[in-house]
């Protein structure tokens, strides 16, 4: 989200003030801007860049184009504290007015989590504005799988001053996430009730054992798996954070969901905000997640009869043992792992037979 004056050349604020002369009247509806005496010598260094929302400049530039008094504006000093953005201070150099700009604007984010704790103050205290750039580049970073340490190495390597901390960061964090959250368990409830309907066109036999929602329950087919925030494959499990998903075979989408989170602060604290919610192994989050997305299909009007999955046997024997609840669940295997796990098998004869080749 660079600032770009035209086509070929890249604004950065230390030359800011002194370019301005050089624009296009033609591009604006402006008269050109009286001569800026020389800035003071800048605490940052001359030759690092800035991000700057190109609307918000030219609203500062056509308003604030010339001072009342005909005087010279001048550039004073900069603001870093904002982490992205940064507040540039400018005066006249006759009647000493003040003006300020912030490279960005600013928008109110408010955390929808139901799962933070509010005292009677916060709760009805209003957000702080926040700078847009600073919550699109934690948004960025959280799409790239990163976090604040991603944002120190990219702005450092591209000289753009970046005071986020990691605290601010983690707030920031935590709201989007809020607000992802809110938008995933819509984008879920549409997609149940295309699978149902798509299931009962196709003839899916159905529950009149009414659910909670005092509506029939559906039998649908769903494929299910699960994976771990640190990749592996049947060695190590000592992941702080797994998910597990159930995509329904109708609509090929997400139906149902639920994660797993061991990591946490192991000494009491203050009331806080905390996703833990795993104190066991890491091997054992698959399958309780699937236990956790089966008991809650009845409450929006389907029962999963039908599993698609991996050769998993400790998630087959966690279902098997709520049949009683759940009813009776029908397997079938992926052909993936079908197929992963018969040629694991072909390449394991080796280590038996070595008289086979391996070509």
């Amino acid at each position: 989200m660079h600032c770009k004056l035209s086509s070929s050349e890249t604004c950065f604020v230390p030359e800011l003030v002194h370019s301005l002369n050089d624009l296009d009247p033609s591009m604006m509806d402006i008269p050109l801007l009286p001569d800026i005496e020389p800035a003071q010598q800048l605490e940052l260094e001359n030759e690092s860049f800035r991000l700057i929302h190109f609307h918000t400049m030219i609203n500062f530039i056509t308003t604030f184009c010339f001072c009342q008094c005909n005087g010279r504006w001048r550039y004073d000093k900069e603001d870093t504290k904002y982490s992205l953005s940064t507040r540039l201070h400018f005066s006249c150099s006759r009647c000493l007015d003040r003006q300020a700009w912030d490279t960005s604007p600013q928008i109110k984010l408010r955390d929808q989590s139901h799962t933070v704790i509010l005292t009677k103050e916060r709760a009805h205290k209003e957000p702080k504005n926040q700078p847009l750039i600073n919550v699109r580049a934690t948004l960025a970073s959280i799409t790239l799988g990163g976090g604040a340490s991603l944002l120190d190495r990219f702005f450092g390597f591209l000289h753009v001053p970046h005071l986020m901390t990691h605290r601010t960061f983690d707030k920031i964090s935590r709201k989007i996430g809020s607000i992802i959250g809110i938008i995933a368990e819509e984008s879920k409830e549409k997609s149940r009730h295309t699978e149902v309907s798509l299931s009962e066109e196709a003839g899916a036999a159905v529950n009149f054992v009414l659910s909670k929602k005092n509506i029939p329950l559906v039998h649908i087919t769903g494929s299910y798996d699960a994976c771990w925030s640190k990749r592996s494959h049947m060695h190590h499990g000592s992941a702080s954070a797994g998910t597990g998903v159930i995509i329904g075979q109708k609509s090929h989408k997400v139906i149902l969901h639920g994660e797993k989170v061991a990591k946490g602060v192991w000494k009491k604290v203050k009331d806080h905000y905390c996703s833990r919610n795993w104190h066991q192994s890491a091997k054992a989050m698959e399958a309780d997640i699937a236990v956790q997305c089966f008991l809650e299909a009845p409450d929006h009007g389907m029962i999963i009869s039908t599993l698609i999955g991996d050769e998993d046997s400790s998630v087959q024997k966690r279902l098997r043992d709520l049949e009683d609840v759940i009813g009776p669940i029908k397997k079938l295997s992926d052909f993936t792992h079908i197929k992963r796990n018969f040629g694991s098998q072909l390449y394991g004869l080796h280590a038996s037979f070595k008289g086979i080749k391996m070509d």
